[in-house]
């Protein structure tokens, strides 16, 4: 935690320099519905000057170098922190929205001339964005973490994401859009001639890393190839897994392989497979994804098992945080999965 005099305790009940009545009043009407509490107060705090960036801290009588700790080159300013920095403005650029570059005014400023440009999902998007690159600021400050734009841009859009799915009271119970065949807790070998194909993801918040793996067996369980992905960034349990889903597919059409299950232990990438509902995420795009290369493979399914039954993906998956794509075969294959796989076939 940062130690902070109590000369910035007292001083930032004030209002700032940084906070026009102009600012202020934009503010209020700015709308912040779609954000949870905490991206509210970090825009709030960011647009009333009363964000703890280098500067402000100086200005409070903080003994710390004003020197933005990311680029190493110019002052840590709110507006140079969470947008003007030449390791931030890139995650802006890429969360395709065309905001206007940043210019010599205010962070508010710079705010203002944006979201009156935007719609309320958009306004969304940018307030869960600057909390992304708040926290990837601290991360690389107190954890001497790094990550690269795409992950926070990836960050900022699955907690958003997750967080609207948290409020939508119309979201489908469990068992919609579910097929008896689904929920199996033990892993079993496919029918004669077919192959199954388990996927899993992981997420290694340490090294902001994610990987997703699948494996296939035939109809004996015996192994025939495997493959892993690891990538930047965290992201949200399904959409990892949905990611190797994709994967998944992609790797059956490539190898012309018919008759495959496919097994994961996320209901809601299935739900959201087998479902007409269009989902304007990443997620949804994904999935959409999913849908069309499925669509285009000969007899394969794609089905829900416990994560019981699903424990040599997850092995593979974990064990996947330092290679970034590769194919497998039992060679490549350590032994803790091969032990996994061995006991499901008792």
């Amino acid at each position: 935690m940062l130690s902070i005099d109590k000369s910035y305790v007292g001083s930032s009940t004030k209002t700032s320099q940084y906070a026009s009545s102009k600012t202020l009043l934009f503010w209020r009407a700015s709308c912040l519905e779609g954000t949870c509490l905490e991206v509210k107060d970090l825009v709030w705090r960011a647009s009333s000057g009363c964000l703890p960036t280098k500067t402000q801290l100086h200005l409070r009588h903080v003994d710390v170098d004003t020197i933005c700790p990311l680029c190493q080159s110019d002052r840590e300013t709110i507006s140079h922190c969470l947008v003007a920095c030449s390791r931030v403005w890139p995650c802006w650029v890429c969360l395709g929205l065309g905001l206007l570059a940043p210019d010599s005014e205010t962070f508010g400023h710079w705010l203002m001339q944006n979201l009156v440009r935007l719609d309320q999902e958009q306004k969304a998007k940018v307030f869960m964005l600057l909390w992304a690159v708040w926290r990837r600021r601290n991360e690389w400050v107190w954890q001497n973490k790094r990550g690269s734009c795409y992950g926070v841009v990836l960050l900022a859009d699955s907690t958003l994401q997750t967080w609207i799915k948290a409020q939508d009271c119309e979201i489908a119970p469990l068992p919609y859009f579910l097929s008896p065949e689904d929920g199996r807790e033990l892993w079993s070998k496919p029918p004669l001639g077919s192959l199954k194909i388990n996927v899993d993801a992981a997420s290694f918040n340490e090294a902001s890393k994610h990987s997703f793996a699948g494996i296939a067996r035939d109809h004996d369980g015996t192994f025939v190839e495997a493959f892993s992905v690891c990538r930047a960034g965290i992201v949200s349990p399904e959409l990892g897994e949905a990611l190797g889903v994709r994967e998944a597919l992609s790797w059956i059409k490539r190898r012309r392989w018919v008759d495959v299950v496919i097994e994961t232990d996320s209901i809601l990438v299935v739900q959201a497979l087998r479902s007409n509902i269009s989902m304007d995420s990443y997620f949804g795009c994904v999935i959409d994804d999913c849908k069309v290369l499925w669509k285009d493979l000969n007899s394969v399914s794609i089905v829900f098992v416990k994560r019981s039954a699903n424990g040599a993906a997850h092995a593979l998956a974990k064990a996947s945080s330092f290679v970034a794509e590769r194919v497998l075969v039992k060679e490549n294959i350590s032994s803790n999965v091969l032990d996994v796989m061995l006991q499901d076939c008792c």
